[in-house]
């Protein structure tokens, strides 16, 4: 009778395989780099580099590949999603994300990342807006398209007519 360690060693190497299979892949994570300011001004830029690691990005500017965005909360509770970017000007090699805020007072954020079905957060942070002689974003009037106004009743005119 011949020994049974060939099998064994089989079932052994069997066992292994299918554990290293379907342990779960390492979860993507970020963390945020630098930050522009703690204060910012109403309607100015509050901007941060981001760190990620543990992800496979195969095309940086394809969001189906890879979704970077941050939950603002402003403070009347208000959630606002907005999408981070890749930035590569001159070989610069960061992910990023803007925001404008539109409301004074202390706003927290939290950065999600969901790479194909795998997503990593950070920790939630904050910062407070203070306000600034702006007078909001420029949007259309529904009325007529030669009258912008800003956010508030500040109006911008101009002709539309064709060139």
């Amino acid at each position: 009778m011949k020994p049974m360690l060939p099998l064994k060693l089989c079932v052994i190497v069997i066992a292994v395989s299918s554990w290293v299979a379907t342990t779960p892949a390492q979860m993507p994570s970020m963390q945020v780099g630098d930050v522009n300011t703690d204060t910012v001004k109403k309607y100015e830029k509050f901007e941060m580099n981001l760190e990620l690691s543990d992800v496979e990005i195969r095309k940086p500017y394809d969001p189906h590949d890879i979704d970077l965005y941050a939950q603002f909360e402003s403070p009347a509770r208000k959630s606002i999603r907005i999408n981070g970017f890749y930035d590569n000007y001159q070989g610069a090699d960061q992910w990023k994300l803007r925001f404008s805020p539109n409301v004074v007072g202390d706003w927290t954020y939290q950065v999600f990342v969901d790479d194909n079905g795998r997503t990593g957060q950070s920790s939630v942070a904050h910062f407070t807006v203070v306000d600034s002689k702006h007078h909001g974003w420029i949007h259309s009037q529904n009325t007529t398209r030669t009258c912008w106004p800003f956010g508030t009743s500040v109006m911008v005119a101009w002709s539309m007519a064709p060139v």
